[in-house]
């Protein structure tokens, strides 16, 4: 199956280092913290069931699994002065989808267009004609996925499923709405090394709720002295992988947006 694209900018999301974690080992996969679902966009022909704690974040995945193709194709674009305009006038959702593509790396929606995303030479980066038609053309391979409002604490234990668990990073994620502020990491780590089936959990190296290993460095933002900064992702696993280990391997991956 191809991979989709991301649906929606997300900051911190998974969709460029999806490839680089353990392949689901199961026909089902839950995302907890879904986001932008960067991983199951690999395996969107899986039965994908997202939760997300976020309102914002559930009405988009919502949107989008149930509006067709022909509607996505109908909503407005960009005018010059970055504003969109009958924004207003669009459902909530539709709303919120366009404007987590009015910024980078985004953590809630904006109205207008940023200006350093209007300055960006991609149209595949920011809200476009070219944006609008690749998420049209992607919405019938996720009819068959589901999203749901509540908390990882509320989810059901299922066996024979794949967790990729993406939360906030205890100490980076404060950018969130529902950020690391309101999460309990110690009780995540035990309920992580509780469930059943195949989990997959992501963090910054300086966390400590689970005997994290080394996965990727990754490249980041650029400071103003021009200083490259980088972050050390971790990783880690309730199954081995095929090789019996994990992969460490340092590369440096694109920095910003995760797109296309």
């Amino acid at each position: 199956m191809t991979r989709l694209r991301p649906m929606f900018g997300w900051y911190g999301s998974k969709w460029r280092l999806a490839p680089t974690y353990q392949s689901p080992r199961y026909d089902t996969i839950i995302e907890p913290f879904a986001g932008g679902a960067g991983y199951s966009l690999l395996y969107a022909d899986r039965d994908v069931r997202l939760v997300d704690i976020d309102p914002v974040v559930v009405g988009i995945w919502e949107y989008l699994i149930r509006t067709p193709e022909a509607e996505i194709l109908r909503l407005p674009l960009c005018a010059p002065d970055r504003s969109v305009p009958g924004l207003d006038a669009l459902p909530q959702e539709a709303r919120w989808l366009i404007g987590m593509w009015l910024g980078f790396s985004l953590s809630s929606p904006r109205v207008t267009m940023s200006k350093t995303i209007a300055r960006h030479d991609r149209d595949s980066s920011r809200w476009s004609a070219e944006t609008r038609e690749r998420i049209a053309r992607q919405v019938g391979r996720i009819r068959h996925w589901s999203i749901a409002q509540g908390s990882y604490e509320q989810i059901a234990r299922d066996i024979d499923v794949t967790w990729f668990v993406d939360a906030p990073y205890e100490i980076q994620g404060k950018h969130y709405v529902h950020g690391s502020g309101r999460i309990d990491y110690c009780e995540l780590g035990r309920r992580c090394q509780s469930l059943q089936g195949q989990v997959i959990a992501c963090e910054n190296h300086e966390a400590t709720w689970l005997p994290f290993r080394y996965h990727r460095r990754m490249a980041g933002t650029t400071t103003l002295s021009g200083h490259r900064r980088t972050s050390v992702e971790v990783v880690w696993t309730s199954q081995p992988d095929d090789q019996g280990r994990l992969a460490l391997v340092d590369t440096a991956a694109e920095s910003g947006r995760e797109t296309a």
